[in-house]
C-alpha cells in the first residue's frame, strides 16, 4: 500500500515536468518568429483567413466572423 501511494504522488511531477518543456519549446518557436517577423517587418495579416490585408481591426473582424460562421452552416 505505502508503495502504490508513493507512486501515484510521483507521477504528476513527472508529467508537469514533460508539460513543462513542451509549454517552453512552444514558447521560444513562437517569440521566435514574432520576433523575426517584427524585424523583417513581414505583412503577417494575410496569412490568416479572413484577414484580406485589412488596414483596420472592425473590418478584419467582421471578415474573420463571416468566414468562421460560413463553416458553421
Amino acid at each position: 500500500m505505502t508503495y502504490g501511494t508513493r507512486h501515484a504522488l510521483l507521477e504528476p511531477a513527472e508529467s508537469s515536468r514533460g508539460f513543462d518543456l513542451i509549454f517552453i519549446i512552444g514558447f521560444i518557436v513562437i517569440l521566435s518568429i514574432a520576433l523575426m517577423g517584427k524585424l523583417v517587418a513581414w505583412d503577417w495579416r494575410t496569412w490568416f483567413p479572413g484577414a484580406e490585408g485589412q488596414g483596420s481591426l472592425i473590418p478584419s473582424v467582421r471578415a474573420a466572423v463571416y468566414t468562421f460562421m460560413s463553416h458553421l452552416s
